[in-house]
């Protein structure tokens, strides 16, 4: 924009109040874009985290229906305090890191709801051969840490395994 002084000349630029108000727009969407971000990566971390666990609780069932090495699968769910939370398929009826056949972490920003699973407590789910009914019926809440996005897995008596 140009500017007449009082000489009569013209000064071509912006004022100080024009690059302050530029640059405050700019902090402004900035903000928002990351905060979209931030809680998009959230939502991402908790679908990708309960499509594994209903995945491995579906492949231990499979396993267990086809008597796959002979003997029943399991998902174990374990809300460590001393270790990183995690969820573990394993074979066999009950429980052992020797019959572990896969151990997966929980995402760094991803935790269990402790209202399903408290804080230092685990959860097996066995399923039984040929059947593939589960031992128990129970849900499984993880959730992406100070926020408002979950998800809840459910395992039914009758063998269903939903999110």
């Amino acid at each position: 924009m140009a500017k007449t002084t009082a000489r009569g000349s013209s000064r071509a630029g912006m004022t100080l109040i024009e690059i302050l108000i530029v640059i405050a727009l700019m902090v402004a969407l900035s903000a928002v874009g990351l905060i979209n971000l931030l809680g998009r990566r959230g939502k991402t971390e908790v679908d990708s985290t309960a499509r594994q666990m209903v995945g491995l609780l579906r492949q231990a069932q499979s396993y267990s229906m086809s008597q796959s090495s002979s003997t029943s699968w399991g998902v174990r769910f374990w809300n460590s305090t001393s270790t990183a939370p995690f969820y573990a398929m394993f074979a066999g009826s009950e429980y052992s890191a020797a019959g572990e056949a896969g151990r997966y972490r929980l995402p760094e920003r991803v935790f269990y709801v402790t209202s399903t699973l408290a804080s230092g407590a685990t959860k097996d789910i066995v399923f039984s051969q040929i059947t593939g009914a589960p031992s128990a019926s129970t849900t499984i809440g993880i959730t992406s840490g100070g926020s408002q996005i979950s998800s809840t897995i459910s395992i039914s008596f009758s063998g269903l395994i939903s999110f």
